[in-house]
């Protein structure tokens, strides 16, 4: 048996391998979902409920005799398995959804359990196996310490994660390093600790290291090359993993795509669509002479502003420099200056940039693509629309672009359109409309944008452009009154009268209903979101809570008396995962970028829950007990609406998110602790307690996971879904009030 002090360590490695193979599985699959910041929710429950799998099925082998070598063999298998499913993500992609198409809720599920479930799996038998080890070792609280160390690790990991190995390492050398860890902990239990083993230790820590250098070496490789069969057919040149999201630059004879987080972001060289994003929205105004673009501006949009001869200033915003770089690299000279204009780039959140920026603009280009995700979202709402009001002036010009995919104008996408009008008439005193390939809505406090339509091809004749698609020959048919009267009325048919803001966001919705549109699976999520409010949402969770609570008990043969105890964890599963996600999607909106921000607040959560439930474990129990369940639940209960409320908060800082999943996480260790113990007072064995109350915990956090992105959130937005769950967490306050009405005083010391 391990040492206390070797089982900490072991422990600690558990969480550490966790944390870096979940979170690069997780960034690999929200590459594939095309940034779809709600599959996170579903991968995290996919990933949960593997653990929990994992933790039932290896229960027995942690009170027995060869719980030590089935610990090691553990860790040794994920150790293999980790780099293996980074590849077969990859390698599956091109086979199972088609190149562009966005994959559907089956395909999204089908794609999350082949990535996820292997590892997950044996991390949950690792779980269970070294609360058998900690209680074989006699060590006080087994299911606390182990718990709680396990989440230091992971807290840590994601630390190292955030700040060093994500700056400078592809993910197949992240997860490598992890799998290396994991080996030395498996080589550790299944030979050093066996007879004459300490011999061993200088050849193990030879061999290791010569895996760590073969690593970090062929790592690079291995990584374009399942990159170039994820992207197949196109010839991939470059990719790049940073802060922001993943770059893939892919070459087609001579014409390169460039990807952001699977996002086609911009394609060299393409004049049709560089001329569109320019010069329709700089013909409504009658003199621009600065400009601000936001996203896209590789397509070549600056050299056909500089076109215009009125336009002096010429500022961009690009949240990544990473493909730009490549670009310049691709690019014609000068593809980034025009003559006789004064051009900067800003490297940033352009959303962040227009909050602190004291300069004003004539047009604002918003360029960021279809809003299908949050991270586009956030360019298309009311709170957006009024920070570029201040800067624009009266007679300033706001401009975005749908892609209307066809000469059909669908029911989804004109119920986005509508959507976005309606926000922008919320902010602005003139909006119109521009029918094409692209639907230009443009926006403007005190200019008549519709008035202006009318004055384009004159406008365009005056200004003398050279131009080879935005001409005098195509323009009259895309401004011709009856296809300009026919958008309008697709558009008012399904006007529903939604705004998109920050905390109700139109992606959702419209995301939905793409997908029931393509797809089977699509449409039955579809009909629950629609026919879903606040009161089902509500009874759907009180009654899932119920059955799987009370299946838990009975397969884990526990008394009445238990149920506080086990409402307690499940609750909080649920509730800490929902908040998590919330917290996720919450930084999204704020911040402009999720992919290193996962890893940030992964590691704060599980910081938070190891150091409380390795505290509450350990400390004299006169300071916590089962009768402080309802007012740590009831705190747990109001996190929700922290998050909310720090939506609504214009000058949030991305700090205030990682402290709000400390808090959660610390909380959720705090109740899982005093419950688990609650649970083994009654005479069952550390380990079936362990083993039940983590089940409860990931169970309830699965069906958050798969709720909240599936059906809670696309129905009822942030805010509502925040307030629903505080009222399902107050329903789940009466059997722990009762339960801890029930339970004896701790006995002073």
């Amino acid at each position: 048996m391990p040492s206390k002090r070797g089982l900490l360590l072991l422990s600690w490695c558990l969480g550490l391998v966790s944390i870096c193979t979940q979170v690069m599985i997780i960034r690999e699959l929200l590459v594939v979902f095309t940034g779809n910041e709600l599959t996170i929710a579903t991968s995290l429950a996919l990933w949960l409920m593997a653990v929990a799998a994992g933790c039932l099925v290896f229960k027995r082998h942690a009170g027995s005799p060869e719980t030590r070598s089935a610990a090691g063999a553990l860790f040794v298998v994920a150790a293999v398995t980790a780099p293996a499913q980074i590849a077969l993500i990859r390698l599956l992609h091109p086979l199972l959804v088609t190149l562009g198409e966005i994959p559907g809720p089956a395909m999204v599920l089908l794609l999350s359990a082949v990535g996820i479930v292997p590892c997950a799996l044996c991390l949950g038998g690792l779980f269970v196996t070294m609360v058998g080890l900690a209680e074989r070792s006699q060590t006080r609280a087994p299911i606390s310490i182990v718990y709680g160390v396990e989440a230091l690790g992971s807290g840590m990991g994601g630390l190292l994660l955030s700040f060093l190995l994500l700056e400078w390492l592809n993910p197949l050398a992240i997860v490598t390093l992890a799998g290396i860890v994991s080996l030395w902990a498996g080589v550790y239990l299944l030979f050093i600790l066996a007879p004459s083993g300490r011999r061993r230790l200088s050849v193990t820590a030879a061999v290791l290291l010569a895996c760590l250098a073969l690593a970090l070496i062929v790592s690079p490789r291995l990584d374009l090359a399942t990159r170039q069969a994820q992207w197949a057919p196109l010839k991939v040149i470059e990719t790049a993993d940073t802060r922001y999201g993943n770059v893939v630059v892919t070459d087609r004879g001579g014409i390169h795509d460039f990807f952001e987080s699977g996002v086609l972001a911009f394609t060299i060289p393409d004049p049709m669509y560089a001329e569109e994003c320019a010069h329709i929205p700089l013909l409504h105004h009658p003199n621009p002479e600065s400009v601000l673009v936001i996203g896209g501006t590789g397509s070549g949009i600056i050299r056909e502003i500089a076109k215009h001869p009125s336009v002096v200033r010429l500022d961009y915003v690009e949240l990544d420099s990473t493909a730009l770089e490549v670009l310049a690299r691709l690019a014609p000279a000068g593809w980034f200056e025009g003559e006789g204009l004064t051009v900067t780039p800003v490297y940033g959140d352009g959303r962040r940039y227009m909050a602190v920026t004291p300069r004003h603009y004539d047009v604002v280009i918003i360029n960021v693509g279809t809003p299908v995700t949050l991270q586009m979202n956030r360019y298309y709402t009311v709170q957006f629309f009024r920070r570029v009001k201040s800067l624009i002036g009266t007679d300033g010009i706001m401009a975005l672009k749908i892609p209307q995919e066809g000469a059909y104008l669908g029911p989804e996408l004109a119920s986005l359109i509508s959507a976005l009008v309606n926000s922008c008439s919320e902010v602005f005193g003139f909006v119109g409309l521009v029918p094409g390939e692209y639907i230009h809505l443009l926006a403007s406090p005190g200019l008549d944008v519709g008035e202006r339509t009318g004055l384009l091809l004159e406008t365009l004749s005056l200004r003398a452009l050279d131009t080879s698609y935005t001409t005098e020959y195509v323009l009259p048919d895309r401004l011709s009154p009856i296809r300009a009267a026919r958008l309008d009325s697709v558009i008012a048919t399904h006007d529903t009268g939604q705004t998109n803001t920050d905390v109700m966001p139109v992606s959702f919705s419209y995301s939905i209903a793409l997908w029931a549109k393509h797809f089977r699976s699509g449409r039955a999520i579809s009909f629950v979101v629609t026919r879903l409010n606040t009161s089902s949402c509500l009874l759907m969770l009180i009654l899932a809570g119920v059955v799987i609570i009370a299946l838990h008990l009975r397969a884990g043969a526990a008394a009445r008396s238990e149920l506080s105890a086990a409402a307690a964890v499940y609750s909080m599963g649920f509730t800490a995962m929902f908040t998590e996600i919330l917290i996720v999607l919450g930084f999204q909106i704020v911040s402009g970028y999720i992919y290193v921000g996962i890893a940030v607040i992964v590691a704060a959560f599980m910081l938070g829950m190891g150091l409380a439930s390795s505290l509450a474990g350990t400390r004299n129990k006169d300071w916590i007990g089962p009768r402080a369940l309802p007012l740590v639940h009831c705190c747990l209960l109001i996190m929700p609406l922290l998050v909310v409320a720090a939506l609504t908060w214009r000058h949030t800082p991305d700090a205030a998110f990682a402290v709000m999943a400390f808090v959660t996480g610390g909380l959720a260790g705090v109740i899982f602790a005093v419950a688990s113990e609650s649970l083994a007072s009654g005479g069952r064995r550390a380990g079936d307690a362990g083993a039940l109350a983590y089940s409860l915990d990931l169970t309830g956090a699965c069906v958050a996971g798969f709720a909240t992105g599936l059906v809670i959130v696309p129905s009822l937005g942030l805010a509502r879904s925040a307030y629903t769950v505080a009222i399902f967490n107050g329903v789940a306050l009466i059997p722990i009030l009762l339960g801890t009405k029930l339970l004896p005083r701790a006995p002073s010391h």
